[in-house]
């Protein structure tokens, strides 16, 4: 996420979670696990506010990796970046005992409104629409940077998997 933005102390925690999570990226030597490129894809934040409701702006671009026999952003690429993205927010807004580590997925539903062809830039945007001590909703929207069209719209649910805030791991 290398770009010339001042951030402000969420935002900085925010981008703390995020490098955590991208650390775990496949790379030369580290198997990893399933995830895309975030650094071809140039994956950075624009935004993001603490909220209520918890809020964050990434950009990323459309690479020959991530695309479908037709040249467009595949399908089950974009529920990846729209389940890793929308825990990131979640771990950002938690509270002890609650999301910290990011919960598991209940249910991830994407509809897929317009392609996003190869080399798009793209906006995602990721709203905790509700966080209670069991369950999370966080929706996102994929839109098109250059005419600010919606193409992929997602509601991620997350079940808490933290133990109790007074309870060690």
């Amino acid at each position: 996420m290398a770009n010339d933005k001042k951030y402000d102390e969420f935002e900085t925690g925010l981008l703390e979670i995020y490098e955590h999570i991208r650390s775990k990226a496949p790379s030369e030597g580290n198997p990893g696990c399933w995830d895309l490129d975030h650094y071809k894809a140039n994956v950075h934040l624009e935004s993001a506010t603490k909220g209520p409701p918890g809020r964050a702006v990434y950009r990323l671009t459309v690479t020959p990796e991530m695309q479908n026999t037709l040249g467009s952003l595949h399908g089950g690429c974009a529920a990846t970046i729209i389940d890793n993205l929308t825990s990131t927010i979640l771990m950002a807004v938690s509270r002890p005992g609650m999301f910290q580590y990011g919960g598991v997925s209940r249910n991830l539903n994407v509809t897929y409104l317009r392609p996003l062809p190869l080399n798009t830039e793209l906006r995602l945007i990721c709203e905790v629409v509700q966080m209670g001590r069991r369950l999370a909703l966080i929706k996102a929207e994929m839109r098109r940077v250059d005419d600010d069209s919606l193409c992929v719209v997602g509601d991620h649910q997350k079940a808490n998997m933290d133990p109790e805030a007074n309870q060690k791991l």
